[in-house]
């Protein structure tokens, strides 16, 4: 059909039992304005996906499919997942969250949860995006101390100014 139509096809799906979840784009291929062929390219998005995105990347991240019955885990890189509310879980399927601030193995991550959507723009379930935020804390704490030594400097010289200037 859409070698006849000349059109791209494209988009996610599930790829039936046992093949789980994946995208996939169709192109037709011409001679001139002859159709000839087709050529499809695909990916799937199992667990090794998500393990070479942690490894790419070091943010833990799952993926949680929608189901009449609520959600489940599609694949997670996450040893222990954040527990987050069935409100939080419902509303990251419409919009993506404002990050939260949670503490994973003693460490800190901002979390956040996004809408996954199909080709037609359905909501199929949401992803969890957790990014370790231990430097960013460091380096604010340090911040802090630095701004604050320095207010007792420019304190303790403006107190041996003014006791000159007496």
């Amino acid at each position: 059909a859409h070698l006849h139509l000349h059109e791209v096809a494209g988009g996610d799906q599930l790829l039936g039992p046992g093949c789980g979840l994946g995208i996939r784009g169709v192109v037709p291929v011409f001679k001139g304005a002859d159709p000839v062929g087709s050529v499809e390219v695909g990916l799937s998005f199992g667990k090794p996906f998500f393990d070479e995105f942690k490894r790419a990347t070091g943010a833990e991240v799952a993926f949680f499919l929608k189901t009449k019955d609520g959600f489940q885990t599609f694949a997670s890189t996450f040893k222990e997942l954040p527990a987050i509310t069935a409100e939080q879980m419902t509303a990251a399927l419409a919009q993506k969250s404002d990050p939260l601030l949670v503490t994973l193995a003693g460490v800190d991550h901002a979390l956040v949860l996004a809408p996954v959507r199909n080709y037609r723009g359905d909501a199929i379930g949401f992803h969890m995006l957790a990014i370790d935020r231990s430097n960013f804390t460091a380096t604010l704490s340090q911040a802090q101390a630095v701004s604050g030594g320095i207010g007792v400097v420019v304190l303790i010289a403006t107190l041996l100014l003014g006791a000159l200037m007496n």
